[in-house]
């Protein structure tokens, strides 16, 4: 074998014999076949010749009897011959003649035994027909098997030899056994034999072998056996039928057995005083490699202190439960118990230093010795917790609102500390935009600020200085409108400063200077609000009036226009209350427009938009013609992951208006349908 192979190991050695004389004289021999008993063999399983076959033979040096028939472990075959004739041979030389097409055919024969060991069913040499049993062949030719024991019932089956014929040796025809360790490496040897070699021709127990193997000193589980016939060099013996050749050697097999049945333990557990606990269970049986579980509980009376060991001083486990692994021996546990020393109990008590301010619940408890105790503190709303005191201590022990008390040990009294919360007050104070034209009472003084209690309600009132100016409305510092009323009731709840916001009022509204922007085929005329609420608007194209209205925004986009013309325009502004201003006139020509090129909806004035304002999104060289449902915008931002919000638009007419609020979008995008169809997308990057 190429490895060494560790385990203990019983090694068999069967060397099969027979006796072939006309090998001995060294004459040649036809034909060898092999056989078991009660076999028929017929046609071509027989060697017959004529006589003139014969005499070549002869001439070529073949024995006379040049069929040599192995016969395995002894017994008889039937030969039936050509002519329907029938013979039943045993062992030793036969001849038999029979005519073939009217000439004699003569057969001769030489039965030869030899033996062959079983376990059970299995034959223990050449094929193998189980899968516990696996063959390796040695550069030597020797056989070699495993076998694997997994139950009982395995140790029941028997190795058994048959020699069948040869010379005996102490009395047992040659058949010699013995247990060694584990394979052999080469130049094999009997060892010692074993007490009675003569039961292997009977056949002999798994079991008795795993006996033997143990009287000698040897792992019972893993050994090997060692089965042979020896010859003493005194005559040939044929060992084996190997590729039609008889071998005048001597023939080994080596069988290692190896016991892999399950092993159980058994696992013990008891109490060191039935009187202070038990244990469940007390006995357990584990399988190897399995875990084990026993549950101490100790009696009212008592505590469980761990487990021992049988033979340890020290306790190894304190939980109660004891839970074994991988288990690979027996063993035997205690568990501990103790009695439990006298109970003492002790009274806690707690109390507020001021009932007025604050409670502290419960106010007593009786805890036992070693235990924990909680007492909890709540400030009334006119109070502060300052924290825990024990009686006649100066300082305090804790200012958590819970008093957590651990290990008890003897009793105590505790007392909560309250102190009534200091008044917070608040500063409001008051400014007058534009400065100087205007005035605030604060509680019907004229005082810039004034500090109360927090919570506290102060009335505020504008009143006017100039009178060329009227008060509009109140706003926070953060610019969030608190109403236009000219006189209410705050409430202060934090330190800060309020506006009262003036204008100048408004004599005759007027129309700001007027901004005329061109796309391709529309104008876009725009001009100050003023202190104007709408406008009336007249367009002329020459004579013709292409356009009067009037409007409530300070804007108006002229569509439809033709190129190469020229216009001029009128604006009124007007206000409730006032007569209505001069109108301004103006003129523009249409000389830029171009009706070939296709028209491409865009943005006026993006690179004006402020975040936090309310933005005009005037969108330029829209052709009706795109859009015959009617034009809707959507808006939209980007973040830097690509990820899209809705931005919401007020439409004002022609007009929408948009906040874009502060954030981290990178891009506005502006989707322009005709009613549900998408008909242009607009990108504008917010980064540069």
């Amino acid at each position: 074998m190429k490895k060494k192979i560790l385990r203990i190991v019983m090694i068999l050695m069967l060397v099969l014999m027979g006796s072939a004389q006309a090998v001995a004289q060294g004459l040649k021999i036809k034909r060898f076949s092999y056989a078991k008993s009660g076999e028929l063999l017929r046609g071509e399983q027989l060697y017959a010749r004529t006589r003139d076959a014969m005499s070549t033979e002869r001439e070529q040096g073949y024995a006379a009897t040049p069929w040599i028939l192995y016969l395995e472990n002894g017994g008889t075959v039937q030969l039936e011959l050509p002519d329907a004739q029938k013979y039943q041979v045993g062992l030793g030389y036969h001849n038999f003649t029979y005519d073939k097409n009217g000439e004699k055919m003569f057969i001769h024969v030489n039965v030869v035994p030899y033996a062959v060991p079983y376990l059970g069913q299995l034959r223990l040499q050449g094929a193998v027909s189980d899968d516990n049993v696996h063959l390796e062949k040695t550069v030597s030719e020797e056989d070699f098997f495993t076998y694997t024991i997994t139950s009982d019932a395995d140790l029941m089956k028997t190795i058994k030899i048959q020699s069948g014929g040869g010379r005996e040796v102490n009395g047992n025809k040659g058949i010699y056994a013995t247990i060694i360790k584990e394979f052999p490496q080469g130049n094999y040897r009997y060892a010692p034999e074993l007490p009675h070699p003569e039961l292997f021709a009977q056949g002999v127990s798994v079991q008795y072998l795993k006996e033997q193997a143990h009287n000698r000193g040897l792992d019972p589980h893993d050994f090997v056996l060692q089965i042979g016939l020896d010859c003493f060099g005194s005559t040939a013996v044929f060992s084996d039928v190997y590729r039609a050749q008889a071998r005048d050697e001597l023939k080994t097999t080596f069988l290692r057995i190896i016991d892999k049945r399950q092993k159980y333990y058994t696992l013990k557990a008891s109490s060191n005083d039935e009187a202070l606990g038990t244990v469940e269970p007390a006995t357990l049986t584990v399988k190897a490699g399995g875990e084990a579980t026993f549950t101490a509980k100790a009696k009212e009376n008592a505590i469980f202190k761990g487990w021992k060991e049988k033979g340890s001083a020290e306790v190894t486990v304190t939980e109660s439960v004891l839970k074994l692994t991988n288990v690979q021996e027996a063993s035997e546990w205690t568990a501990v118990f103790e009695k439990k020393a006298e109970e003492k109990y002790y009274t806690l008590k707690a109390s507020s230093n001021d009932e007025a301010l604050g409670s502290v619940n419960p106010a007593e408890l009786t805890v036992k010795a070693g235990d924990e105790a909680s007492f909890t503190a709540t400030a009334k709303e006119n109070a502060i917790f300052k924290g825990w005191k024990q009686k006649g201590a100066g300082s305090l022990s804790s200012t958590q609102a819970v008093l957590h008390l651990t290990n008890i040990q003897g009793s105590s009294e505790w007392i909560a500390v309250f102190e009534p919360k200091p008044e917070e007050t608040r500063t409001l104070t008051v400014k007058v935009s534009p400065e100087q034209v205007g005035k605030v009472l604060l509680n019907g003084k004229d005082q810039s600020s004034i500090t109360v209690k927090r919570g506290t309600p102060v009335r505020l009132k504008a009143e006017v200085v100039d009178q060329n100016y009227e008060f509009r409305r109140w706003e926070t510092a953060g610019q969030v409108s608190l109403g236009k009323q000219v006189q209410f009731d705050y409430l202060v709840q934090e330190t800060e400063t309020i506006f009262a916001i003036f204008e100048k009022k408004a004599s005759t509204p007027q129309v700001g200077p007027v901004e005329i922007n061109f796309g391709q085929r529309e104008a876009l005329l725009t001009w100050a609000a003023g202190s104007a609420t709408s406008w009336t608007v007249k367009v002329y194209q020459g004579e013709q009036i292409v356009f009067d209205q009037e409007i409530q925004t300070p804007q108006l986009v002229l569509v439809g226009l033709k190129p190469g013309e020229n216009y001029r325009y009128e604006i009124v502004a007007k206000m409730s209350g006032k007569l209505p201003s001069q109108a301004v006139q103006g003129s523009f020509r249409t000389d830029q427009f171009d009706v070939n090129d296709s028209l491409t909806p865009h943005l006026k004035n993006f690179s004006k938009l402020e975040r936090n304002k309310s933005f005009p999104i005037i969108l330029l060289d829209v052709d009706p013609r795109d859009f015959p449902q009617g034009m809707t915008v959507e808006a939209y931002s980007l973040d830097e992951r690509e990820v899209k919000s809705s931005l919401t638009l007020r439409n004002d007419g022609k007009i929408y208006w948009m906040i874009l609020p502060e954030g981290k979008a990178k891009a506005l995008v502006f989707v322009l349908k005709s009613g549900s169809e998408i008909r242009y997308e607009l990108t504008y990057d917010l980064s540069k």
